[in-house]
C-alpha cells in the first residue's frame, strides 16, 4: 500500500469520504433525536444502526489498524484523504462522547475506531500548537485558498471544535482518576477518551523531544514520557476505583492498548 498506485489512493479517499458522510447523517440523526428503544423505529433508522455498528466501524477500524501498524499514514492520509479523516475524526468523537442511550452499545467501538485512527492519522491532532512543524498536515501543504476549497475551516485550531486538547484531556482523566466516580458515571470518558489518548500518546512518543534530540526545537508533538507515567497512574487509580463491578470487559479493552 506504501507505493501503491494514485488509483488505489484515489479508492481509499472515496471510501473514506464516503464514511465520513456516512457517519455525519449517524450525527445528525442523533442531535434530531431519531434513535430510541422503540420497536417503532422506521426502517431506514434501522439499517442506519446496523450499517453503523456491523458494517462501517469494524472496517474503519481494521484499516485505520493496518495504516498504523505499517506506518503508511504519512504516505496515505494526506491531502483530500486528510480532509475526510478529519471529518471521521470530529464524528467518532462526538458520537462516542455522546450521552444518547443509542451510543452506549455503539461507545466500545466508537473507541476501538478511535483509538486505531489516533495511531495513523499523520497529524498530532490534540496539539494544534505543534502542527507549524509537521510537513504532512494539510495546513502545511496547501493553501488557504485550496483548504477553503476542501471545506477546511481557516484555522487548525478550529478543525476539531468538539475534542480538548492534550492537557484538558489529561486534566479530565486526572479528575476522573481522583474523584473516585465508577465507571457507569463516565463510561465516555473510560470507553473512548482514554483508548484514543493511550493510542495517540504511544504513537506520538517517537516523535517526541525525547527520540529527537537533534531537533527537539522543532518537533511537530511534544509528547514525553512523562505524559505517559501520568496518564499510566490515573489508569490503574480508575482501574482501582472500579474493583469489583460487575462489568468489566472494558479493562481487557483498556489493558490492549497499554501493550
Amino acid at each position: 500500500m506504501k507505493t501503491g498506485s494514485e488509483t488505489v489512493k484515489a479508492a481509499l479517499w472515496m471510501y473514506f469520504n464516503y464514511a465520513a458522510e456516512d457517519l455525519e447523517k449517524t450525527q445528525e440523526n442523533l442531535k434530531l433525536g431519531r434513535f430510541t428503544h422503540s420497536t417503532e423505529q422506521s426502517q431506514g433508522v434501522i439499517q442506519i444502526i446496523n450499517y453503523t455498528t456491523f458494517a462501517l466501524l469494524p472496517v474503519l477500524s481494521s484499516l485505520f489498524e493496518h495504516i498504523g501498524q505499517n506506518m503508511f499514514g504519512q504516505d496515505l492520509i494526506l491531502d483530500d484523504v486528510q480532509v475526510s479523516c478529519y471529518r471521521i475524526l470530529n464524528s467518532l468523537y462526538f458520537l462516542g462522547t455522546n450521552q444518547s442511550i443509542y451510543v452506549e452499545r455503539q461507545r466500545p467501538a466508537l473507541g476501538q475506531c478511535l483509538a486505531a485512527f489516533s495511531a495513523a492519522f499523520p497529524v498530532a491532532f490534540l496539539e494544534h500548537h505543534m502542527n507549524k512543524f509537521n510537513s504532512f498536515s494539510i495546513y502545511n501543504s496547501r493553501s488557504a485558498k485550496a483548504r477553503k476549497a476542501s471545506g477546511l475551516p481557516g484555522q487548525i485550531e478550529e478543525v476539531c471544535p468538539l475534542i480538548p486538547n492534550l492537557e484538558k484531556s489529561l486534566e479530565e482523566i486526572q479528575q476522573l482518576a481522583e474523584s473516585g466516580m465508577r465507571y457507569t458515571q463516565m463510561p465516555h470518558v473510560i470507553e473512548v477518551v482514554l483508548p484514543m489518548l493511550c493510542s495517540y500518546m504511544s504513537h506520538w512518543w517517537e516523535h517526541g523531544p525525547e527520540n529527537n534530540l537533534d531537533t527537539v526545537d522543532s518537533c511537530c508533538t511534544s509528547v514525553t514520557s512523562e505524559h505517559m507515567n501520568i496518564l499510566l497512574g490515573n489508569i490503574l487509580k480508575i482501574i482501582y476505583n472500579n474493583l469489583g463491578i460487575e462489568e468489566g470487559a472494558w479493562m481487557k479493552r483498556l489493558a490492549g492498548k497499554q501493550d
